[in-house]
């Protein structure tokens, strides 16, 4: 008797928490890249990176443009020259085979005249 008045709130329950369900209410799995990395993974590396590639506190130490990261060559990243960038690459290589947008890593402006500097700690484009 106790179980029958049960019946009505225990559905409810069990729908609510997922009980019940078709396979076809599951998440999709997202993309990974041919290393593993999703891109949500992808994208917090690449800015953990260039937030230490970048740093500088001299126009002097941002010395070194990563050719073909941005929209054009006075969009490029720009970082200092002591540090590896093969880990950049790596990263839009892998971003690219999962279509991960890494947009964000430079403003997409092309001045036709611009130098290297560090800008608020930041090494970019002046």
């Amino acid at each position: 008797m106790i179980s029958h008045d049960l019946a009505p709130v225990l559905f409810l329950a069990a729908a609510m928490c997922g009980g019940g369900g078709s396979e076809s209410s599951a998440p999709a799995e997202e993309p990974t890249s041919p290393d593993g990395w999703t891109c949500e993974e992808i994208q917090i590396m690449t800015r953990v990176e260039l937030s230490i590639l970048q740093d500088c506190t001299t126009d002097a130490q941002c010395d070194t443009v990563l050719e073909n990261t941005g929209e054009c060559a006075t969009d490029d990243l720009v970082i200092q020259g002591r540090y590896d960038d093969g880990f950049i690459y790596e990263m839009l290589d892998e971003a690219a085979t999962i279509d991960c947008d890494m947009s964000f890593i430079t403003e997409g402006d092309c001045p036709e005249m611009a130098m290297t500097a560090c800008i608020s700690g930041t090494c970019g484009w002046l």
